[in-house]
């Protein structure tokens, strides 16, 4: 797991990944323009990435039983 801040024009960048056996299987890279709402972001993010994973994953696939497979 890997969640950083980089300063861009007007904002931050959040960039977060997670990669397992040399292989990533979330790259999330989005701009917010406010400091803290990136720190806040950045938080959730290593605190909660699985359940992130799977939310992302169940809203992609359609399935929001993934949300609940173990």
């Amino acid at each position: 797991i890997a969640c950083e801040i980089t300063p861009a024009e007007r904002g931050y960048m959040l960039n977060a990944s997670i990669v397992d056996n040399e292989k990533t299987l979330l790259n999330l890279e989005t701009f917010v323009t406010d400091e803290g709402f990136a720190e806040r972001m950045q938080a959730n993010f290593n605190e909660r990435a699985e359940i992130i994973y799977k939310g992302v994953m169940a809203l992609l696939s359609g399935d929001v039983n993934f949300i609940f497979d173990e």
